[in-house]
């Protein structure tokens, strides 16, 4: 599993790392800022849903 990891995560970097992906991140940033914010919300709510029922 520690392999598999490992072998995600470095394949991620790699892709993250090239400068053809840089630029499309850095155009689409804040949408991507804006959906993981979401997503940690969506989150946070259903903790307190579930911390309070």
């Amino acid at each position: 599993m520690f392999l598999s990891v490992l072998l995600w995560d470095l394949l991620i970097a790699t892709v993250i790392g090239r400068p053809r992906v840089q630029q499309y991140l850095t155009a689409y940033i804040h949408l991507v800022e804006r959906g993981s914010g979401a997503i940690l919300i969506g989150f946070g709510i259903a903790l307190f849903l579930d911390k309070h029922s």
